[in-house]
């Protein structure tokens, strides 16, 4: 790579000043580029995710509240915002890290929901409050079926908890209705084989604010305007409500969709469609599947699953940093103006 000396660009009396003032304000936006080669993190406050609009909205919110069905409101999705209320709160978000490079098959996918309750993490051992899963199925081929799960598990304090996963899914229970098939619903899809691998290595211990990141909604994570003040309460139960966000992969994903579905040409501009569930036990959901009321006779493109989204979609716009870097140009534009 080329260096250039910024030293010599602002002291040369001899170099014109606009060639002065074009090439260090190129190059301060070429190191600020440089300094944010990871513009995504779980971290992130939701005004640099992308929320997730359904295909098919049975109410004008995200996920009705007070719907699972176990008791526990910090595995309930909440949420009231949709194409029709864009004001409201987003109940499912999602982001991408695409490593600022030119490789369409690598990077990070990320997603965040939002809960009924924050939990305090209580208990020896105890790294976080929540206790339940947080899944997102995947419809890689667009037919409406579930391909592949990520998610959280955070169920129990085992060895084996506390890790973000990967798993196939499995048929339900195998008794299809008539006209159903395997996959294409709450009721025939559940939790199949873990897919394990060692690099990258999953399943993969949660590391807070690298690949897992739990927190009160606050105004800090939640920035609102006036139009759509800060609500951190969705469900009205007298609880605080709760982020909860993880990534996965993008690599290791993309193989295992085309593992599943024989597609050989997934990227960061394919078509993706999503669905989130929150369950205890594997072999059925027992708890909130998002944006569908009728667990039992629903098919994901009717009851729950998104829009179709490309993984560059979810890009953070503006990345964080780059107002930031814009301001030091412009600085440096306006120093040398005064200087010349």
């Amino acid at each position: 790579m080329t260096k250039v000396n910024c030293a010599i660009i602002s002291t040369d009396r001899s170099m014109p000043n606009t060639i002065r003032i074009v090439a260090l304000t190129a190059l301060l936006l070429f190191m600020g580029i440089c300094a944010n080669a990871s513009p995504a993190y779980v971290w992130m406050s939701s005004n640099y995710w992308t929320p997730l609009a359904q295909l098919n909205n049975q109410s004008p919110v995200f996920d009705a509240p007070n719907d699972q069905q176990t008791g526990d409101s910090a595995a309930d999705f909440v949420g009231d915002w949709s194409s029709t209320n864009p004001n409201g709160n987003p109940g499912f978000y999602f982001a991408f890290d695409n490593l600022n490079d030119a490789d369409p098959t690598n990077g990070w996918l990320m997603f965040r929901a939002r809960f009924g309750e924050y939990k305090t993490c209580t208990g020896n051992g105890c790294t976080t409050g929540y206790s339940s899963t947080f899944l997102v199925g995947i419809d890689g081929n667009n037919d409406g079926k579930i391909d592949i799960f990520v998610g959280v598990d955070d169920r129990g304090n085992g060895g084996n908890a506390h890790k973000i996963k990967v798993w196939q899914p499995n048929c339900g229970s195998g008794n299809l209705p008539a006209g159903r098939s395997c996959f294409d619903g709450p009721s025939t899809t559940s939790l199949g084989t873990e897919i394990t691998n060692t690099n990258p290595a999953y399943p993969q211990a949660e590391v807070i604010g690298t690949n897992y990141y739990y927190t009160a909604v606050s105004a800090a994570q939640d920035p609102r305007g006036v139009t759509n003040p800060l609500n951190t309460d969705l469900n009205a139960d007298g609880k605080t409500d709760a982020f909860l966000s993880f990534r996965v992969d993008f690599g290791f994903i993309r193989q295992q969709l085309q593992n599943m579905t024989g597609m050989t040409n997934i990227t960061d501009s394919s078509q993706l469609r999503f669905v989130t569930v929150t369950s205890q036990q594997n072999n059925s959901f027992n708890q909130d599947v998002g944006g569908c009321s009728d667990i039992q006779n629903g098919i994901w493109t009717s009851c729950g699953m998104t829009a179709y989204y490309t993984p560059l979609s979810g890009v953070p716009t503006p990345e964080p940093g780059t107002y930031a870097v814009a301001a030091v140009a412009l600085l440096g534009f306006a120093v040398l103006r005064r200087r010349a």
